[in-house]
């Protein structure tokens, strides 16, 4: 295996880019899994209405204008019934 550096704590082969990464997050535990990364943080957002924030208001009216026309499918009126009980 040429290109590949063998981890000196479990004797696995990893690239000689992957090497760093196993090493700090199996052993030495020094670099966190940024996989959860927003696991715990609210967005930024919670909370906030379009009379309270203008982001939020661009947003809503962007979307509301970007839908106005388009197709939908509406509910029968069997599946209304369906829906109501």
């Amino acid at each position: 295996m040429e290109n590949y550096i063998q981890c000196t704590y479990c004797k696995r082969f990893f690239s000689k880019y992957g090497i760093k990464n196993h090493i700090g997050m199996t052993h030495e535990k020094t670099i966190i899994n940024k996989g959860n990364r927003t696991k715990g943080r609210t967005a930024w957002n919670k909370g906030l209405t379009k009379e309270m924030d203008k982001r939020i208001l661009k947003q809503s009216f962007d979307i509301s204008n970007t839908l106005k026309g388009k197709p939908s499918h509406p509910h029968t009126k069997e599946s209304k019934q369906k829906l109501r009980y």
